[in-house]
């Protein structure tokens, strides 16, 4: 269930790509309900060759996050509370 906010993505045109080196976007991150969504996200991304971090656990926020990029380079995460 979405809490107000949406978002589109649309494909990018011309030779613009993402570059991690400049102002703008540095990560997106998506919540997902339980730490069982990161142990199954991690073995689709397994299975299907993509690099990937390992769960790591952030006590103080009470949170963990498995992080990864997509084929242009943005840095993405899924979060999951601990």
């Amino acid at each position: 269930m979405h809490q107000g906010m949406f978002f589109g993505l649309r494909p990018a045109t011309g030779p613009d790509r993402f570059d991690p080196l400049r102002v703008g976007l540095d990560h997106l991150s998506f919540s997902v309900p339980a730490r069982a969504d990161l142990d199954a996200a991690l073995r689709l991304l397994d299975e299907r060759g993509v690099e990937h971090g390992s769960i790591r656990e952030l006590a103080p926020l009470g949170l963990c996050f498995l992080a990864f990029f997509d084929p242009d380079g943005i840095a993405l995460e899924l979060t999951a509370p601990i």
